[in-house]
C-alpha cells in the first residue's frame, strides 16, 4: 500500500516465534527497509505465547540490533533467536521469548559505511515522507 511516499510493508508489529525466520523485504528496486519497532521477550498472549507460565510482559527493546541488521537494505533475514537476541533473553531462562517487529519500505539509496570498522548503515531518503492518517 502506498501512503504518501512510503510503501508500508509491515506497519503493525508481527510475532516471530522461536525457530522461525524474521524476513523483511521491499518490492521496489529503489526501496530499503526501515525498522520501526522490535521487542524480544514474552510480550503478550498471541500466536507465540498461548499459555500463562508467568512473566507475561517481560521484554527488551531490540530495535537498535535489528536496525544494524536490516535498516538500509533491500531485504534481511534473521533466525529467531540469533546469537545477540539469545544473549539478551529478558525473561526467566526456562521461558521461550519471541520477536515482535515492524518495518517500512522507504524510497532511498543504500550508502556503504564510511570506514571498515563502522557497522552502521546510512539510508538517504530520496523524497520527503508525506504520511497521512485518517
Amino acid at each position: 500500500m502506498l501512503v504518501g511516499h512510503v510503501y508500508v510493508a509491515v506497519l503493525e508489529p508481527r510475532e516471530y516465534c522461536q525457530w522461525e525466520n524474521f524476513n523483511a523485504s521491499c518490492p521496489g528496486r529503489d526501496q530499503v527497509v526501515l525498522m520501526t519497532s522490535a521487542r524480544y521477550g514474552r510480550i503478550r498472549f498471541g500466536r507465540c505465547m498461548r499459555e500463562d507460565h508467568g512473566s507475561v510482559g517481560c521484554a527488551a527493546d531490540v530495535l537498535s540490533h535489528l536496525d544494524r541488521k536490516c535498516s538500509g537494505r533491500r531485504s534481511c533475514r534473521m533466525m529467531i533467536p540469533d546469537a545477540t537476541l539469545h544473549g539478551i533473553h529478558p525473561c526467566p531462562k526456562e521461558l521461550m521469548p519471541y520477536l515482535e517487529a515492524s518495518y517500512l519500505c522507504v524510497r532511498g539509496n543504500l550508502r556503504p559505511p564510511v570506514t571498515r570498522h563502522y557497522s552502521a548503515v546510512v539510508v538517504v531518503v530520496v523524497q520527503t515522507l508525506d504520511v497521512f492518517t485518517s
